[in-house]
């Protein structure tokens, strides 16, 4: 029982950290378009946002690599959820720009 848990609370945890790399994105995009060098903040939130996933599942696969494989298919998960419905969305506001040309 003790794996499943692992299993579980890894996957609990990889989608916190999935969201958490999500909306960190979708701030930093947002704030990319109205910065006056978008090139630094680029490179410096792209390297941010991979330190610190990199770093908590390092933390995690410390903890018990059944967990790490929890908490990376609990990240993918999300990621894929996340991207599905922003992509509808962004397909949604193009066929709704055409309609208007």
């Amino acid at each position: 029982m003790s794996h499943v848990n692992d299993l579980g609370m890894g996957a609990l945890l990889g989608a916190v950290l999935g969201l958490a790399y999500c909306l960190a994105l979708w701030w930093h995009v947002r704030r990319l378009v109205a910065a006056r060098h978008p090139g630094p903040w680029l490179a410096v939130g792209a390297l941010l946002r991979i330190a610190v996933v990199g770093a908590v599942l390092y933390g995690i696969a410390e903890y018990e690599w059944l967990a790490m494989i929890g908490a990376a298919a609990g990240f993918v998960f999300v990621r894929t959820c996340v991207v599905g419905r922003v992509s509808t969305a962004a397909s949604r506001a193009l066929a709704a720009d055409r309609g208007r040309w």
